[in-house]
Order: C-alpha cells, then sequence, then structure tokens
C-alpha cells in the first residue's frame, strides 16, 4: 500500500523503520515507537507526527490526508491558524 502511496504522491518521502530487534528499538523509542507493531506516521514538512496509524488504514482515508497535507492544511482539512488570520483580515479589508 505505501508503494501505491508514493507512485500517486511522489512529493511525499516514504521511510520504513523494522524494530525486530534491541538496538533498532531503542533508536525508535524517541519516535513514539516502543513496540514491535505496524505502524504508520504521517508527519508535516517540518517532521511533526500529523496522525498515527496502528492498523492499516483505507487507501481512500490515507490519500486524502496526503492530499490535505500537500495542499497545506491540517489533519482536519483547515488552513493553519496563521493563515486563517491572514484571510480573515482580508475578507475584512474588503468589506
Amino acid at each position: 500500500m505505501l508503494d501505491t502511496l508514493q507512485k500517486s504522491h511522489p512529493k511525499m518521502a516514504v521511510h520504513r523503520v523494522c524494530v525486530n530487534d534491541a538496538q533498532s528499538q531503542k533508536k525508535a523509542v524517541p519516535y513514539g515507537l516502543g513496540q514491535s507493531i505496524p505502524i504508520i506516521l504521517i508527519a508535516d514538512y517540518s517532521g511533526n507526527v500529523v496522525k498515527r496509524f496502528s492498523a492499516l488504514p483505507d487507501q481512500s482515508i490515507l490519500n486524502a490526508l496526503i492530499k490535505r497535507l500537500e495542499e497545506g492544511r491540517l489533519e482536519n482539512g483547515t488552513l493553519p491558524i496563521d493563515q486563517r488570520l491572514d484571510t480573515w483580515k482580508m475578507d475584512r479589508k474588503g468589506m
């Protein structure tokens, strides 16, 4: 599924982390990967984790989330706060 997403979203970086041994698990702890179970972390361009899946999500849900992030929107589809304020100010000037 991740390969398919990579093809449909070429700007997206896909990183796979394997935590099968103790040393890999220690390196993964700062990223919230304390267990050896499949976890998908979706991060924005600054590296902040936006969404965490502990099971494979429906592909349409994952595609929609990635599309919103590529457009610069938050997980719920809204603009970040600073951009919302700018849009509000512009709307107020036009009145």
